[in-house]
This record gives structure tokens, C-alpha cells and sequence, in this order.
């Protein structure tokens, strides 16, 4: 790679011409030393198995067939002293290459759960048939997914004219800056694209050019300069290569018949060279959104210290603060359908004109968007390509924070109510008294027609079937309220007993009961498929697998349910005494608490108190929202004298233990009985270290 010519690239001005010949050098470079293979598997091989394995496989079965022609005791005695030396070598293969693939992937979910049911003894499961041929399923289903644009304009305007609505499309009027407060794309350096491309994961699928990303890696001392070059021209002349717009897509099966279009979800794989230019530009723009506030302070998707966990903590604790009130909350979680696939191109632009991009980055926007073409495969089987001529590819780098520009202006279009968002996930929300309930109903159905229209406007699909509405409070002060009901595009909502938000199952007086019992059975679920193969691994990635697959699920945004009742933290409890029964291998009846201590596990109670600490040093340092950070508020800011509790924070007042479970309380609660040394850490993860250090000391002894 290094003695090639990769200066004759810089004889050429437009990007795509560089990108033709960057294409004709590296390819021909790798289709000498690196060509791709069609090879046909009649049965997939088994990693673990190395040559040594297969030499005594093959001395084992030249002894079970002298044993069996000649029945000799000493033959017998040597087919099974071969068995159990090629059973003991077959398990530590299986260890160290389990221990591989997990360590070279420990953030790669989908990899470790691979990896986990490889081990599993299973019937062979043959790929998708079809009962027409893949290319005719390949072209139909492509003809499908490009056409979701098209087809969710017309049924807009359907709607719209049973809503006796007039779409206009073009109300919407960008704010102006001037030319110094406007963004503009500048040339990177070679370490900048260094850094893009080491920190993508390796584990990536290779778009239409099958260049994989590893490959890309081990080149990239070679071929740096000339990609900075290419990702430098196309930022500046504004212009997105044409050959970086061609997606291969794969369906995935999401529910009912895999045959049917629908019930498949289009991810688009993209050739890894525009994902590092993407990246490039986004790393570039995400800082002048943040630091100029050109996004909505009601969006949390896709944001420096913003989470799933940091936007439900939020609408929590105003439902909590509600129901200390003696209010209930009324709560619409809207869903659109095709949001990513049906984004108006020219309205994106619109959008991002209101948010500071100037002309030259409108260009490469417009550039990125335009001309884009795609093909579905299925199996083995190409389709035709044909023209996008809407939505965001699911798959790149850029499509999140487009869309987010895309609704950015969505919270500010209800009158009444209290909006929030996380990506495509928006909800409405507004608390009052029962007795109110007729006004609230009235209040809610207006917003809810200005969220139709602005809809209607930006060529979004609401689906009333899958909106949710849910009425959060007291069992006293929900039982007071009267029948309630809103109506969105004709269908009536009706209030749920339980809803899901961002991967939490809510119930109406928030005791989170339903979201443990779930969890709890899906974390026994995987434990015990990991429980069939822990032989396979050792005790450290045993560990490590636990941690991946089990406790991420059992943990997720805990500080929103981490006030729930005694009862379900010993729910949660158990999962972990089954985990630690798994990785000392000990039986059901023994006790668990010597298993615990010798993996140094905190228990689940502890563990919990941890991640609301960690989340309080976060709120207290400025690595948290400011609509979490911003409620804390010190002592000695409200007195104004100086005493020996100023530094503590101010203990809100609350009227009732519901009140008391609030985030904002616990947290309070929390960091004002931390010692003065653990608050002065100088990170998150020494603060949390040293935390964890005493919560196990305390435990153990």
C-alpha cells in the first residue's frame, strides 16, 4: 500500500474523480493480494477445531472402528482414552476462543450473544426461503421501501382532507443569521480522520464496495493523507461523492409473515469511506448546535450528557411533583410511523437555514441528501437500484441528528402542554386537578390538533394505533376521575393501565411493579441460556458476559425506578444470587452470600444507591443536562451566609412520601451525607471507584 501512487489522486479537483481513482488503486491493490472468494459451505465449520484437534478425531475413529471389527477390550480402551482427549481439547478451544471473540468485542452485544448460543447444541437452521425467487422478493421489497416517502405524502393528504386540513408544506419561514454567527464546514487534519476511524467499531458490515472496515484500519498509515484529502474536497466544494450514495439494504424480520414488506425494517449498509466522512462532519456541527443553543433544550436525543435515563428522570420527577400536589398528569406518547423514511428533503434544508448552517453547508446537506439510490438483498440475490427521493438512510452516521433538526421546533408548537422528545419518541404531558379534568380533555385535543397539523405540514405520519395515553397519580386521585378520553385523527385514546417509554414499562401510580417483573424475567431468561454454557467460558468472562447481557438490562435507567418498593428489589436481588450461583457454580440451596462476597458483587440495594451517586456527582460537576443540574440548589446560595452546612444543598420540602421518591429529594438525600474527600474526585469513574470501595467494604465485613 505505502508504494503506491497516491499522489496522482491530487491531480484531479472534483471528488468524485478523486474517489474513482482512490477505488481504482486500492482495489486493484487488494484484489492481488486480498481477492474476494465465492466459496460454497455445505456445512458451517467449527472455529474451535484446530489441525491438532482433527489429527486425534481422526485417531479416535480409527480406533471406535478396530474396536468394532474386532471387539479387542484394548482396542475399546484406546477409542475412549482418544474420546476424552479430544473432549478436553475440544473444551479448551471452545475457552480460548470464546475468550476471543468477547474480549475483541466487549461492547458488541449482538457478538457475545453469538458467541454464547454457538455453544448451544441446536437443529441447523436453514436460511429464508421464499416462494418466488430471492431476485423477484429482492426487487419487491425494494420497490417497497423506496416508495414509503411517496406513499406516506398521499396518505397525509388523504387525512388531511378528512380533517378538512389544506397542506400547504411551505409555512414554515427559516430564521436569518448573520454571516459570522452562521456554520460552515472546515478541512480536517490527518489526525482528526485518524481518530474517526479508530474509534469505529470493527465489527461493521461493509457497504456495496465490500471494503470492510478492518481492512481500512490496517491501511490507514498508508492511504491517511489521501482519504483527508477526499473528506477535505468533498466538505469544501459541496459535494457528497456519488458513489458514497449507493445503500445495499438488508430486511430485517421485525413481526408476522418475513414475506411481506412491511413487516420488515430496511437498515442500509454504507460503504465505510462516507460513515468516516459523515462522522467527520458531524464531529464539526454537534459542537455549534451546543455551544450557539440552536437546539431544542425539550430534545435529548442524540446530546453530550443527555440519555434515555437523564429524559425520563426529568418527566418523572414532574409527574412525582405532581402527584405531591395531589394532581394527576395526563400523558400522550405519540408514535410516527416511517418517521426516517419519510423527511422531506427540502423541508430538511429549510431547517437547517433555521439553525445557523450557511450556504456552503446547505450545499453539501443538499449534496448528501440528493441522488441517493439503494438495492435490497435477499440472500444471495441483488435488486434492481432504484431513486430515494426522501427520508434519511437507518444505518448513517448523520441520519439521528437530522432528524432531530428536522423536529426541532415540535415542542414549541403545543399551547398547552409540556412536551418532551428523545429522537422520534415524543410525549405530551399536563398535570391538574381531578375535578379539572373537562378543561384538561379540551386543552389536550388542541394540542393535539396542532401536533396533526404541524404533521401534516412536515410530511409525518402520526399512527393513532400505537399512541398511548396514560393518566399518572394516586390510586385516591385517579379513582376520582371521570371518563377521559382524547381523539386524534378519528380514533379515540383511551387511558392505559401500563405503557412503555423508552424501554420502561410505567404504570399509572409509577410503583414500576410491571417493569421489574419483566426485567427480572428476562435477565433469569438469559442467565439461564448462559447457565447451558458456562462450561465454555472462564470465570473472568463469565463475568464480563453477565455484566454485558444481564446486568445492563437489570441496571438500565435505574435512578428512574430506583425508589420502587422492598418487593422488587428482592426481585432484582434474586437475579443477581442466580448470577453469582452460575459463576461459582454452586447449587440452588446453598447459600449465596459467601459466592457474593468472593466475586466482591455489592448487593442490588447498594449497587442502586451507587448509580444515583454517580448520577448526583455528575449533576454536581456539570456532566448532566442542565434541566437536572440547574434544580440543585446550595444552602449557602439561599442564606447567604457562610456556615459549616452552606456547601450542603437545599432539602426541597415535600408534602407526602411520594414527594420524598422523587430523583431531585433522593439525590439531595444522597450527596449531602457524601464525605467532602469522595466529593472533591476528580471523575466520574474515581468518584465511582472510591464509592464502590466503601459500599464493599461495608459488605463484607
Amino acid at each position: 500500500m505505502s508504494t503506491a501512487p497516491w499522489s496522482v489522486i491530487d491531480i484531479f479537483d472534483d471528488v468524485n474523480d478523486k474517489l474513482n481513482a482512490f477505488h481504482l488503486i486500492f482495489d486493484d491493490i487488494l484484489d492481488s493480494y486480498a481477492p474476494i472468494k465465492e466459496v460454497k459451505i455445505r456445512s458451517r465449520p467449527n472455529p474451535c477445531i484446530t489441525e491438532e484437534i482433527r489429527a486425534l478425531m481422526k485417531m479416535r475413529d480409527y480406533w471406535r472402528k478396530l474396536a468394532r471389527k474386532t471387539n479387542d477390550p484394548l482396542a475399546w480402551a484406546g477409542y475412549k482414552n482418544f474420546k476424552r482427549e479430544v473432549r478436553r481439547e475440544l473444551r479448551f478451544a471452545e475457552q480460548e476462543y470464546a475468550e476471543t471473540q468477547i474480549r475483541n468485542n466487549p461492547n458488541n452485544m449482538g457478538c457475545i450473544w453469538k458467541t454464547i448460543r454457538s455453544f448451544i447444541p441446536k437443529k441447523s437452521v436453514n436460511r429464508k426461503s421464499y416462494s418466488k425467487e430471492d431476485k423477484l422478493v429482492a426487487n419487491k421489497f425494494n420497490e417497497y421501501f423506496t416508495s414509503i416517502g411517496q406513499n406516506t405524502i398521499e396518505k397525509i393528504q388523504s387525512l388531511a382532507n378528512e380533517c378538512n386540513y389544506n397542506v400547504t408544506q411551505s409555512s414554515f419561514v427559516p430564521r436569518w443569521y448573520p454571516l459570522s454567527q452562521q456554520f460552515t464546514f472546515r478541512t480536517a487534519e490527518c489526525s482528526e480522520i485518524e481518530q474517526v476511524v479508530n474509534s469505529m467499531a470493527t465489527g461493521k458490515a461493509p457497504g456495496n464496495d465490500k471494503i470492510p472496515l478492518r481492512v481500512i484500519k490496517d491501511c490507514l498509515p498508508a492511504i491517511l493523507p489521501t482519504l483527508t484529502s477526499i473528506v477535505n474536497n468533498s466538505l469544501t466544494s459541496g459535494v457528497f461523492p456519488s458513489m458514497w450514495k449507493a445503500a445495499e439494504v438488508i430486511p430485517i424480520h421485525k413481526q408476522s409473515d418475513y414475506e411481506k414488506p412491511e413487516n420488515n425494517r430496511p437498515i442500509s449498509l454504507l460503504p465505510i469511506l462516507s460513515k468516516i466522512c459523515e462522522r467527520t462532519a458531524l464531529n464539526q456541527f454537534m459542537p455549534y448546535l451546543v455551544l450557539n443553543e440552536r437546539l431544542s433544550t425539550n430534545q435529548s436525543g442524540n446530546k453530550m450528557w443527555h440519555s434515555t435515563e437523564t429524559s425520563l428522570i426529568y418527566t418523572t420527577d414532574k409527574i412525582l411533583g405532581a402527584i405531591d400536589q395531589k394532581e394527576t398528569t395526563a400523558m400522550v406518547l405519540l408514535d410516527m410511523s416511517k418517521a426516517f423514511d419519510s423527511i422531506s428533503h427540502k423541508t430538511m434544508l429549510y431547517k437547517l437555514q433555521d439553525i445557523g448552517a450557511s450556504t456552503s453547508a446547505i450545499d453539501w446537506f443538499r449534496s448528501y441528501l440528493a441522488n441517493r439510490t439503494q438495492v435490497v438483498r435477499v440472500n444471495t440475490k441483488i435488486s434492481d437500484p432504484l431513486p430515494l427521493t426522501s427520508g434519511v438512510p437507518q444505518g448513517s452516521i448523520l441520519g439521528p441528528m437530522l432528524f432531530g433538526v428536522y423536529v426541532n421546533d415540535l415542542p414549541s408548537t403545543p399551547k398547552h402542554c409540556l412536551v418532551e422528545s428523545y429522537v422520534d419518541d415524543t410525549k405530551l404531558y399536563m398535570s391538574f386537578q381531578p375535578h379539572d379534568s373537562g378543561n384538561i380533555v379540551a386543552a389536550l385535543n388542541e394540542d393535539l390538533v396542532s401536533i396533526r397539523n404541524w404533521c401534516f405540514e412536515n410530511g409525518l405520519l402520526l399512527n393513532p394505533n400505537k399512541t398511548k395515553l396514560i393518566i399518572y397519580g394516586s390510586r385516591q386521585m385517579t379513582a376520582k376521575i371521570p371518563e377521559f378520553r382524547l381523539t386524534l385523527l378519528g380514533k379515540d385514546l383511551e387511558p392505559s393501565e401500563t405503557v412503555k417509554d423508552l424501554g420502561v414499562n410505567f404504570d399509572k401510580n409509577l410503583t414500576f411493579n410491571e417493569h421489574i417483573i419483566k426485567t427480572v424475567s428476562s435477565c433469569m431468561s438469559a442467565l439461564g441460556q448462559i447457565g447451558r454454557v458456562k462450561h465454555a467460558f472462564r470465570k473472568d468472562i463469565l463475568i464480563m458476559i453477565i455484566n454485558s447481557l444481564v446486568f445492563s438490562k437489570l441496571y438500565y435507567c435505574s435512578s428512574v425506578w430506583a425508589n420502587t418498593t422492598d418487593t422488587n428489589i428482592k426481585r432484582l436481588q434474586g437475579v443477581q444470587n442466580y448470577a453469582a450461583r452460575i459463576v461459582c457454580n454452586i447449587r440452588k440451596y446453598d447459600h449465596v452470600s459467601p459466592a457474593l462476597k468472593s466475586l466482591k458483587w455489592i448487593p442490588v440495594k447498594s449497587h442502586l444507591y451507587l448509580r444515583d451517586a454517580v448520577m448526583a456527582f455528575k449533576c454536581m460537576t456539570g456532566l448532566s443536562p442542565e434541566y437536572l443540574s440547574n434544580k440543585f440548589i446550595s444552602r449557602g446560595s439561599i442564606s447567604g451566609r457562610a456556615t459549616r452546612n452552606s456547601q450542603k444543598l437545599n432539602i426541597p420540602l415535600c408534602k407526602s412520601a411520594t414527594g420524598q421518591r422523587s430523583f431531585y429529594y433522593r439525590i439531595v438525600s444522597i450527596w449531602n451525607a457524601i464525605s467532602p474527600t469522595l466529593k472533591l474526585s476528580q471523575c466520574v469513574s474515581s468518584f465511582k471507584r472510591n464509592l464502590k470501595l466503601d459500599l464493599l467494604k461495608k459488605f463484607l465485613s
